[in-house]
């Protein structure tokens, strides 16, 4: 609920009412985005694959290998944008 929040509060004060403090809170989300899929990733391998390895192989490919497509492109996009809004900063 958080980060849905800080991407519209983000995508407002850059379109609708432009602000100064709006890159910060672009690249909060970002960044919050990026360590929770780090997190999550991090989370399964430590346990020992726990919460998947007990399901059939067509269930892992359904609840652990296509959500997983989405947290690569999160893990190789988001951290992009993360490294582009940093020039706002060192800019302003």
């Amino acid at each position: 609920m958080f980060l849905p929040f800080l991407e519209v509060v983000y995508l407002v004060q850059i379109h609708v009412v432009p602000s100064p403090v709006a890159p910060l809170f672009g690249f909060s989300a970002a960044l919050a985005a990026t360590l929770k899929s780090v997190l999550w990733v991090l989370e399964e391998s430590y346990c020992g694959w726990c919460t998947i390895g007990h399901n059939a192989p067509v269930q892992i490919f359904m609840s652990w290998t296509l959500p997983m497509v989405y947290v690569l492109l999160r893990l190789v996009f988001v951290p992009f944008f993360v490294w582009l809004m940093r020039r706002h900063f060192v800019i302003t």
